[in-house]
């Protein structure tokens, strides 16, 4: 399968997903709604999500910066990264940054066992334990 005729208003960020045994790709851009790659099928476009300007995998869901205002990182149901808060599911939800002195978020990494946040004034640390209980080092 090959992306044919896909075209983005901005640069999109692609990250790797993989659920149930089946890779897929994610596609996404400040300015396009997510596309989906899964590897044996066709691309889809997902409409009921926000736009991001940055996204990442860690701890099996997919945590996203969201498109306009807002010290907010949001993450994704560890199951399927197509479904963020307004949901009904529970699992999923928005991390709120205590502080706006650093800036707004910019850029988020994950590396090693932390996701890592590039802020306009510097960078942040979060320490994911489970799906409601998070660690800032600011």
């Amino acid at each position: 399968y090959k992306l044919y005729d896909e075209r983005f208003n901005s640069l999109p960020e692609a990250i790797h997903y993989n659920i149930n045994n089946k890779d897929l790709m994610l596609f996404s851009s400040k300015d396009d709604n997510l596309l989906v790659w899964h590897s044996d099928g066709d691309p889809y476009v997902v409409t009921n999500v926000p736009k991001f300007r940055s996204i990442c995998v860690h701890a099996s869901r997919l945590f996203a910066i969201v498109e306009g205002p807002g010290n907010k990182i949001w993450y994704s149901d560890n199951t399927d990264p197509t479904s963020w808060p307004g949901a009904v599911d529970a699992t999923i939800g928005v991390i709120e940054f205590p502080d706006e002195q650093r800036g707004k978020p910019n850029k988020i990494l994950s590396f090693l066992d932390d996701l890592y946040v590039v802020r306009d004034f510097g960078v942040s640390k979060i320490t994911y334990f489970s799906k409601t209980r998070f660690c800032f080092n600011l």
